[in-house]
């Protein structure tokens, strides 16, 4: 309940001061919740249980709000009584001050909560809808929403359902009742009506938004050393004001009051007994977690070392001409790719080893002929690929069946390929042409990779130039560049708020 006070909070002052905080680079709070597997199944006191369903349940029991559970539970903690102390003293006490200080009651909060979070009037069950265009969505609605308010982005959504019928609530998964279009796609785009998202490594494997504001950690983080670190920083990093990667803090001038709450990224957890190690790592570094503190930090200058000055990367002014343009996918020969092919043959034994496994290496050199190309349903390959264009974010990338059975041709000499048996170029059976097209498949999936990459690559280089680091720091006027005095830096409070299982 906490951490979607803290949410609303974001969202409510993003919503009264939109002009004004996107002048800082921030765009509208998302709330995500992130687990090492979505549909990961634990077992607590000899009962099933699953992190992604207990936040289900929440939500659903919040928007139900039966015997006005939900409007109680917000009058305690804004009065200090939340059940979770530190010596003593409530842990949320003057953390919600930007929401107690609006003066609105419990149920005022609740059903402002409903509207800006939830989109929705009134109270009403949690629905669970299909994505259909989509693999692995399933949108979050309440019955009586305007839209959908949130999205759980999975692998497989049928098994994750199947755990919603299993524990015998009463959330709503009407059949008839389908989205077309993909959700997720589209949560980074400034009309984005998804407010909650619940996903898994997405976050850790390339996922990348400024959005997010708030996050539930779903058990991950137990065993999980740099990634929880990388995981942080997808929340911490912001734009800054003018691109300056900076928060208000760190800037000139007067800022709008109170925007330090959408440069916050608030964490809380379930089953969380990893954020004590992970305080405890911090603390191993020298990182004091206490109370905030001011340096200031004399500089000493190195006068040989200036006279050679020193040379930094410079990027150029992004060119708003540039957006929207596509890249069609071409023939690149330095996009060569290699693949070999293995199989793994599991073999039983009745002897103390058990199973053993033995590997077949590929020792083949072979190309795909034009003659079993052609067997194949190039239709499904596009769509594919299409899939997985979407999934790594190559937004502007362009192709079409053409280029991609042309870039599998033989004489383009742009793979290399090592094959175990002759079968898997020269297929004589359905089964072997259905193989066929996943081994192309993954050939294609390498070369748009390694293409796409190139083409960021030479993006980069021309956007990216060398200058002087005086130059860089005082562009109009170089000769103060020798600076004898450094502003005092101020490192901000890292908190921490770790929750049991079950707590609210």
């Amino acid at each position: 309940m906490a951490n979607l006070l803290t949410f609303y909070g974001q969202r409510r002052y993003f919503k009264q001061n939109t002009n004004e905080v996107r002048a800082y680079g921030l765009d509208s709070p998302l709330w995500a919740f992130v687990g090492s597997k979505v549909n990961a199944v634990y077992t607590e006191n000899r009962r099933a249980r699953s992190d992604v369903l207990n936040v289900i349940r929440f939500l659903h029991k919040f928007l139900k709000n039966e015997g006005n559970w939900a409007i109680n539970t917000i009058e305690k903690i804004f009065d200090g009584d939340s059940g979770l102390s530190d010596d003593g003293t409530d842990i949320f006490h003057n953390r919600l001050s930007y929401l107690i200080g609006l003066g609105e009651t419990s149920a005022q909060i609740y059903n402002n909560i409903l509207d800006e979070v939830f989109h929705t009037n009134t109270s009403g069950a949690l629905q669970l809808r299909d994505v259909r265009n989509a693999q692995g969505e399933i949108a979050l609605k309440t019955t009586h929403g305007r839209e959908d308010f949130g999205l759980i982005y999975i692998g497989d959504t049928s098994k994750f359902k199947n755990l919603v019928n299993k524990d015998g609530t009463d959330i709503d998964m009407p059949s008839e009742d389908v989205i077309t279009e993909s959700l997720f796609s589209n949560i980074n785009k400034p009309d984005s009506h998804i407010n909650i998202l619940i996903g898994a490594k997405k976050f850790i494997e390339g996922w990348d938004s400024w959005r997010v504001t708030a996050m539930g950690l779903l058990n991950i983080g137990r065993q999980e050393g740099s990634q929880i670190i990388q995981l942080f920083g997808r929340g911490v990093r912001l734009r800054g004001k003018d691109m300056s990667l900076k928060r208000s803090a760190a800037l000139d001038g007067d800022h709008p009051p109170n925007l330090p709450l959408l440069e916050t990224l608030n964490i809380f957890a379930v089953r969380a007994n990893f954020m004590a190690q992970f305080r405890d790592y911090l603390m191993r570094e020298g990182i004091e977690l206490d109370e905030p503190i001011q340096l200031e930090i004399p500089i000493v200058s190195n006068e040989n070392f200036l006279e050679r000055r020193l040379y930094v990367p410079k990027v150029l002014p992004y060119d708003e001409n540039a957006k929207g343009q596509c890249v069609p996918l071409t023939v690149n020969i330095n996009a060569y790719i290699t693949h070999t092919t293995q199989i793994v043959e599991i073999i039983g034994s009745s002897s103390q080893e058990g199973i053993r496994g033995s590997r077949s290496t590929a020792a083949l050199e072979r190309k795909i002929k034009k003659e079993s190309l052609d067997l194949l349903d190039w239709e499904k390959i596009h769509l594919e690929l299409l899939e997985y264009k979407q999934e790594k974010q190559f937004h502007n990338l362009i192709f079409d069946t053409e280029i991609l059975y042309t870039i599998m041709e033989p004489e383009q000499e742009l793979y290399g390929l090592t094959v175990i048996a002759e079968s898997e170029v020269n297929p004589t059976s359905l089964e072997e042409v259905t193989r066929l097209g996943e081994l192309v498949i993954t050939l294609l999936r390498k070369y748009i990779a390694k293409f796409y990459r190139i083409i960021q690559q030479q993006w980069s280089g021309n956007r990216v130039k060398l200058k002087t680091l005086d130059c860089v720091l005082f562009p109009t006027n170089a000769s103060v560049a020798n600076m004898s005095k450094w502003t005092p830096l101020s490192f901000q409070k890292l908190i921490f708020i770790p929750f049991a299982a079950g707590k609210v």
